[in-house]
């Protein structure tokens, strides 16, 4: 045996004696706890990112989050701090964040919830819309709620009760209770 043969399985042999030492070692009596929710997770990831591809099979956008798992039950994915972009050459400048989100197994839609934001980046006025909820179908480059929105488009402000956009048109639908608020 190699000098360097010796040192390695030494280094080996003392790490397996460690880990039994450790896994062993418990205050708690020996109980091993597992978080049900990770149980029935097809995978499990932190900082992660999923890319999403159109019909024509190209990437169309990516969706990072904090948190990734898959049910395996339904197939849904969850999500927690959820950051979806479309690619640069979409022509869709937007950028949808929110705490929690839950996409299809298909891909073909995102609800997302709590804190959600859509701005659009695209550098000209700046515009935020704020909603509690938002379902996003991203092949299709649409969000609808029927929850309260929040729109401000610079200085310009926007309240309704629900809503339906077109990302790639530029175009928001309100549904009722509209209020705004514009100044020259």
């Amino acid at each position: 045996m190699t000098p360097r043969s010796f040192v390695l399985y030494a280094v080996l042999l003392v790490a397996a004696i460690a880990s039994y030492l450790i896994a062993t070692d418990s205050d708690d009596g020996g109980d091993i706890r597992v978080d049900n929710d990770l149980v029935n997770s097809g995978y499990y990831m932190l900082d992660a990112e999923i890319r999403g591809f159109g019909t024509d099979g190209n990437y169309l956008y990516r969706l990072q989050a904090n948190e990734i798992a898959e049910d395996l039950d339904t197939g849904i994915v969850r999500l927690l701090g959820v950051d979806l972009k479309y690619r640069d050459d979409a022509d869709v400048p937007w950028r949808l964040t929110a705490k929690t989100g839950e996409l299809t197994p298909d891909g073909m839609r995102l609800e997302l919830v709590g804190d959600v934001q859509a701005s659009n980046v695209d550098g000209s006025v700046p515009t935020t819309l704020r909603t509690s909820s938002l379902t996003v179908d991203p092949q299709r480059y649409e969000l609808s709620t029927d929850a309260r929105v929040d729109l401000r488009v610079g200085e310009r402000s926007i309240s309704a009760t629900g809503m339906l956009a077109f990302l790639n048109e530029d175009r928001i639908e309100f549904r009722s209770n509209v209020n705004g608020k514009f100044l020259p």
